[in-house]
């Protein structure tokens, strides 16, 4: 029997994330951040990005801003620990090394051709305008590769369009959602490129 993967059955899930750093710890025997640092973060010449144990965030940095609070409030939550978001999403990393991280992510340099290959097969993701689909961990929005995250008083977006070279890095302060065109989204989500003019 041969299981075909469709947009029907797209449903992001953080959770897969994080069973696959799971078992990549299973499988090393070592923390996952040790393995990302190795495998990842030195190869790719990441100087200011990191896996925190706790709640450490290197200075100079940002405040973070949110209404993720017990009172639904916005407040500074700089100093809440991100360390729940595991495989997910518990980096934290600079504009400048996520410029050189999306590189790195369109290319494969650090993969195989066949796991590049595997990486940039994009299911469309249903509900969304334009030519938008889903890779392993990766984005395809309009010929822009990449992705993008929250967490508590940060978000962040990086695309790049390889066939022209260009790169858009957003980050921001706050997670508090926003308004587009009716629904209420992340802001990270809210910069999603729009599509390529032809060359």
């Amino acid at each position: 029997m041969v299981l075909r993967l469709t947009s029907r059955f797209f449903n992001y899930s953080n959770t897969n994330t994080i069973l696959i750093g799971m078992a990549v710890e299973a499988v090393a025997g070592k923390p996952l951040g040790d393995v990302v640092r190795e495998q990842v973060i030195v190869p790719a010449g990441l100087k200011n990005t990191f896996w925190p144990r706790g709640s450490e965030f290197p200075a100079p940095h940002p405040m973070g801003y949110s209404e993720q609070t017990p009172d639904g409030n916005e407040a500074d939550v700089t100093n809440w620990n991100p360390s729940w978001g595991g495989a997910a999403g518990v980096m934290i990393s600079t504009a400048d090394d996520l410029h050189r991280w999306v590189g790195e992510l369109t290319t494969g340099r650090l993969l195989s051709r066949a796991s590049q290959a595997q990486r940039l097969k994009f299911v469309p993701i249903p509900g969304n305008v334009g030519n938008v689909g889903y890779g392993l961990g990766v984005i395809d929005s309009n010929v822009w590769i990449g992705h993008n995250g929250d967490l508590p008083g940060f978000s962040s977006s990086m695309y790049r369009d390889p066939d022209r070279d260009l790169t858009m890095i957003v980050v921001t302060n706050t997670d508090t959602h926003v308004e587009r065109d009716g629904d209420i989204i992340s802001p990270s989500a809210s910069f999603r490129p729009p599509p390529s003019s032809p060359k």
